[in-house]
């Protein structure tokens, strides 16, 4: 954390991309490059995010900040491993291992799992394996294909928050149905969080794992609002 000096936050076009300045110095990225942005709008969010801060620069407060810099330090150099290691969630996605108990588990899961599934078949043309237990699953080659297609697509910014949100929900299939608006934050954690949300309901929860629950709906929240962002 540092403290604030600078009063103005201006966002200025830069080589057919948007520049934050604070007054009038231009804001780089950890890794020393200009913190750019596409378009305008996701300007005025990133600059809004420097506005807010108070007497002191709180960096948590600042997503969309570290989403950029992420996507230009680190993502921008390094495409295909982060491709790759991202097309790992396609035999892990956590849609397609099942409880094999309790009932109303088994049946909970297919009652909010299947529907998801169904749309990645009808966006992918591919239909995802199941599994019950914990026996691992090997996807084919064409679902790997597939999802390589798809998020090779992406540019650095949505590349960045795609694989973050991957790892947030446990599932490539949510992060992209998220990142196409086929729903929003609230329904990308309550299904990625389903199983945990159950033993709730059974066994209740301590106010540490409520307070870490608090944060990925949070963080959730921060990822879908920046893919819409970037989107526009």
């Amino acid at each position: 954390m540092s403290k604030r000096r600078y009063a103005d936050v201006a966002v200025v076009p830069h080589d057919g991309v948007f520049s934050i300045a604070l007054d009038g110095r231009t804001v780089k990225t950890p890794g020393g490059e200009v913190l750019a942005v596409r378009t305008m709008t996701l300007g005025d969010a990133v600059a809004g995010e420097w506005r807010a801060q108070g007497e002191t620069i709180l960096p948590a407060t600042m997503p969309l900040t570290r989403y950029a810099s992420t996507a230009i330090d680190r993502i921008a150099p390094a495409r295909g491993r982060i491709i790759d290691a991202m097309i790992r969630h396609v035999d892990t996605d956590a849609l397609c291992y099942r409880a094999e108990d309790p009932t109303d588990l088994v049946a909970r899961q297919s009652a909010r799992w299947d529907p998801v599934l169904d749309w990645a078949q009808d966006r992918f043309a591919v239909r995802f394996t199941v599994a019950r237990g914990i026996m691992p699953v090997q996807q084919p080659d064409t679902h790997h294909r597939a999802l390589r297609a798809y998020v090779s697509g992406f540019r650095d910014l949505s590349l960045t928050v795609l694989g973050d949100l991957a790892e947030m929900t446990g599932s490539l299939i949510i992060a992209a149905a998220a990142a196409e608006g086929h729903f929003d934050a609230e329904q990308a954690f309550a299904l990625s969080h389903l199983d945990e949300t159950y033993q709730i309901e059974r066994w209740g929860q301590d106010e540490e794992a409520r307070i870490r629950r608090d944060n990925v709906k949070t963080d959730i929240g921060h990822a879908v609002n920046a893919l819409a962002l970037d989107r526009d």
